[in-house]
C-alpha cells in the first residue's frame, strides 16, 4: 500500500474560509454577530476533494492519505482562545467529512486549538475527541503558535506532557507542523516550515523526552528540515555536549517524510554512511511529478534491500522512513520513492511570510502534492498495482479505522 501520510485540506469550500474571514472581524469588533460555522453540502466538499487531492492521489498510483486541515490556515497565532477552539472543531469535523465521504482514501489527522500564550488543555480535549470519537489517527502539533517569533517553550518543557500523555494513550502519532508565519523575516513556506523543522529536532536532541515518553512518535515533514543534509553537525554536536549520538536517541521515535518537491532534494536523504538519519529511498528520474511514461516525474524504481537486523548506530528502514521494526516480517524491505514536486506555489509570493495582526495571508489554495512511499515487505511497488497489505507506523491505525467503520 502506498500511503500518502501529509495531505492538506488546501481546497476547502470557499464557505469554510468565509467563517473563518467572520470570526476574525467579530475579534476585531465584538458587536458583530458570532458567527456559526457554514453549512456546506456533501456534493461542495466532493467537488473540492475529487478534482484535487484524489485526482493527484490516482494519477500517481498512490492508495491512501492522510488528511488534514489546511497547516498555513491553522493560525495559532490568533490569541483567542475560544476562537482557537472553534476554529479547529470547524476544520477537523470538515475533515471528518471528506474521510466520510471517501473512506476508501483518506484517514483523518486533526488540526490542534493552539495560542500563543495558551496552555495545552484545549488541545488535549479536541485531540481525544476527534481520536476516540472521529477515528483520527494523529494530529498536527504546532512548536510555535506565536508565528514565527518563538515566544513558546521548547517541546521538551514539561508544560507540553499533558498532550504527549494523552498521544500515548490514545497511541497516535503527531506531526510537527507550524502555521503561518507572522514575522516579515521568516517567509511562512520558504523560510519558517523548515526553520521549525530543524530547530525542534534540536530540541529532541537537548533533551530527553523520549525516556520519559518512550511511545511517543514525532513526524518531522519537509525531509526533516536542514537534518540530514548536516546530518554530521548534529552528531557533532551531540559528542560535544556529551548526549547520546542522535541515531540512537531520536530515531526510534522521530521519523522525516520525503516532502522536499525535487530529485535532488530526495538523492540527499538516503545516506549511505553510518549513522545516517531514518530514510531509506531508491532513485527515480527527475521531473514534475507527472505519471510514469510521460518524461518525467515518477520514473522507475531502484530497490534497496535491507537484511537482518539493523547494524548498531545505523537503523534499518523502509523507503518512507519507517523503521524495519515495524514492518510485517520485517527482514527484507525493498522499494524506493515517488520523486512528486509542486508546481503552483506564487511565484509573486502570496504566501508571504509577513503579516499583520490578527492575520496572515493564506497561502495558495491549490492541492497539495506530497507523497511518502510506504512499502510491503519483500516486494516492490509500482504503477497502481499496490498490494492491500498495510505496512508501516501508520498502517495498524488505518486498519483499525477501517475496522471501526
Amino acid at each position: 500500500m502506498i500511503i500518502d501520510i501529509h495531505g492538506h485540506y488546501t481546497t476547502a469550500p470557499p464557505a469554510h474560509h468565509a467563517y473563518r474571514d467572520a470570526q476574525l472581524a467579530r475579534l476585531e469588533d465584538p458587536s458583530l454577530p458570532a458567527p456559526a460555522p457554514a453549512a456546506i453540502s456533501d456534493d461542495a466538499i466532493r467537488e473540492s476533494v475529487e478534482h484535487n487531492q484524489l485526482k493527484v492521489l490516482r494519477e500517481r498510483g498512490g492508495d491512501f492519505m492522510l488528511f488534514s486541515p489546511k497547516a498555513s490556515g491553522m493560525e495559532h497565532h490568533v490569541a483567542d482562545p475560544a476562537a482557537a477552539r472553534d476554529w479547529a472543531r470547524a476544520c477537523n469535523d470538515l475533515v471528518a467529512r471528506v474521510v466520510s465521504l471517501f473512506p476508501e482514501h483518506f484517514a483523518a489527522v486533526c488540526q490542534l486549538p493552539q495560542t500563543p500564550a495558551g496552555g495545552v488543555d484545549d488541545a488535549v480535549a479536541e485531540l481525544r475527541r476527534c481520536v476516540t470519537g472521529a477515528g483520527f489517527v494523529g494530529c498536527n502539533l504546532n512548536p510555535d503558535p506565536s508565528g514565527g517569533h518563538w515566544t513558546s517553550p521548547p517541546l521538551t518543557d514539561p508544560s507540553w506532557y499533558p498532550l504527549y500523555e494523552a498521544l500515548c494513550e490514545l497511541d497516535v502519532p503527531a506531526m510537527i507542523h507550524v502555521s503561518s508565519s507572522c514575522n516579515p523575516a521568516t517567509h511562512t513556506l520558504g523560510a519558517h516550515y523548515l526553520n521549525a523543522d530543524t530547530s525542534v529536532f534540536m530540541q529532541l536532541l537537548q533533551g530527553d523526552l523520549f525516556t520519559r515518553f518512550p511511545g511517543l512518535r514525532f513526524v518531522i515533514p519537509h525531509g526533516g528540515g536542514a537534518v540530514p543534509y548536516h546530518w554530521g553537525r548534529y552528531r557533532g554536536l551531540a559528542m560535544r555536549m556529551g548526549l547520546p549520538d542522535p541515531a540512537e536517541a531520536l530515531l526510534g521515535n522521530v521519523w522525516f517524510d520525503t516532502c522536499v518537491y525535487h530529485q535532488d532534494g530526495i538523492d540527499l536523504l538516503p545516506g549511505r554512511p553510518r549513522g545516517q538519519p531514518p530514510v531509506r529511498l531508491g532513485d527515480a528520474r527527475r521531473g514534475t511529478g507527472r505519471r510514469p511514461g510521460d518524461g518525467g516525474g515518477l520514473g522507475r524504481h531502484q530497490e534497496v534491500r535491507l537484511r537482518g537486523r539493523p547494524r548498531r548506530g545505523r537503523p534499518a528502514t523502509g523507503p518512507g522512513g519507517q523503521r524495519a521494526a515495524c514492518l510485517p516480517s520485517a527482514g527484507r524491505v525493498v522499494g524506493g520513492p515517488r520523486a512528486l514536486t509542486r508546481r503552483g506555489v506564487d511565484r509573486r509570493g502570496r504566501a508571504a511570510g509577513c503579516c499583520p495582526a490578527p492575520r496572515c495571508p493564506a497561502s495558495d489554495r491549490r492541492p497539495v502534492r506530497r507523497q511518502t512511499v510506504v512499502r510491503s515487505q519483500n516486494r516492490v511497488l509500482s504503477g497502481t498495482s499496490a498490494p492491500a497489505a498495510s505496512a508501516g507506523m501508520w498502517a495498524p491505525m488505518v486498519r483499525a479505522r477501517r475496522t471501526a467503520m
